[in-house]
């Protein structure tokens, strides 16, 4: 458990990332917005899930927060009492190796009359999907988003909001982040912020790498 302060912020983002790292989850690092761009600065941290998913959040957000390493993944405890913990789901963990996790987005929140071909994977995939729009208590309808390198599902709900991330290219592995007291459509938008971010320092690197 990590508590972040003004006077620590900087460090926690060292330290978190060494948690993580140590404990197979998400990693994490310090960094400000526009360093790599040229853009006007602004402190964020960025968490990246699996292998396709970064989020920037302002660090200021951050200050008297609590970051809790789960199993793949992260919770973190907003000072205002808001809540999110982000995970990765694998095709093992979900029971089926070698599906195409890429597709199980879409049987979660397919319609029930729809008949598909994905079998048991489908099957079991909208139970899931069932049990989330349960958990949520959706007030609005299903949203789709896209950001870099992948689709995003967005559940605005009365008791939490609900995100569900799969990628382009990636089929092993999908990522699930559920809130509680903060916007859905914020966390889209340190989605995106992340995958800005993300995709300036590829770009970096590979033309350093040229």
């Amino acid at each position: 458990m990590i508590r972040i302060s003004k006077q620590v912020s900087v460090y926690c983002s060292y330290l978190l990332f060494v948690v993580l790292i140590l404990t197979g989850g998400a990693s994490a690092s310090g960094a400000a917005a526009g360093e790599q761009t040229g853009e006007p600065s602004q402190s964020q941290f960025n968490i990246d899930l699996g292998a396709f998913v970064r989020m920037a959040i302002p660090v200021s957000l951050l200050e008297q927060s609590t970051l809790i390493p789960i199993d793949g993944g992260v919770m973190v405890v907003f000072r205002d009492g808001g809540t999110f913990d982000a995970s990765v789901l694998r095709d093992s963990q979900a029971g089926f190796p070698g599906a195409d996790m890429r597709k199980a987005p879409e049987y979660m929140f397919r319609e029930q009359q729809e008949a598909g071909d994905g079998g048991e994977f489908e099957a079991s995939m909208q139970k899931m999907g069932q049990i989330f729009v349960r958990n949520s208590q959706p007030v609005e309808p299903l949203q789709t988003f896209d950001f870099r390198g992948g689709k995003g599902y967005l559940l605005e709900g009365r008791m939490r909001s609900l995100l569900v991330l799969g990628s382009q290219d990636i089929t092993d592995h999908l990522i699930i982040i559920s809130a509680k007291g903060i916007p859905g459509r914020k966390i889209v938008n340190w989605i995106s912020q992340g995958a800005r971010t993300a995709g300036t320092l590829s770009r970096l690197q590979s033309q350093q790498a040229e």
